[in-house]
C-alpha cells in the first residue's frame, strides 16, 4: 500500500496529495463536516453540500507544486478520485489516532515504572 506521502491525485490539471499533518485551523475547520460522515459495512457516506465537500478538500488536500487553489477548484474532482482521496484519508487518521493510543499507554506504563524506581 501506497503512503500518503506518495500517492498522488489529479484533479482537473493538477495533482495533490493527502495532507498528513492539518493545523489547527484546518482540522477546526473541517471537524463539522467529519461529523456528518457516517461509517457502516465499511462504507463511508455523507450528506454534504458542493461547498462542505471543496472545504473539506481543501482542506485535506495539498497541491504537489505549491501554487495555491481556490475552494471551488474542487468542484473538478471525479467520483473514483473522491472514493480514494476519502478513503486514504480517514484510513491515516485511524493509523493517527492509533499512533497516539499507543504512545499514551506506552508513557503512561513508563511514568508507573519510573515512580516505582
Amino acid at each position: 500500500m501506497e503512503t500518503t506521502e506518495t500517492k498522488t491525485y489529479k484533479i482537473g490539471e493538477r495533482e495533490f496529495v493527502i495532507n498528513s499533518d492539518l493545523t489547527l485551523r484546518q482540522r477546526q475547520t473541517i471537524i463539522p463536516i467529519i461529523k456528518k460522515f457516517s461509517f457502516e459495512n465499511a462504507t463511508i457516506s455523507a450528506n454534504l453540500t458542493m461547498e462542505e465537500l471543496c472545504e473539506f478538500y481543501s482542506a485535506i488536500l495539498k497541491p504537489v507544486d505549491e501554487k495555491p487553489v481556490e475552494k471551488n477548484f474542487f468542484e473538478l474532482i471525479d467520483e473514483w478520485t473522491e472514493i480514494e482521496v476519502c478513503s486514504f484519508f480517514f484510513l491515516n487518521r485511524v493509523e493517527l489516532l492509533k499512533n497516539i493510543q499507543n504512545f499514551l499507554k506506552s508513557s503512561t506504563q513508563n511514568s508507573k515504572t519510573f515512580g516505582k524506581e
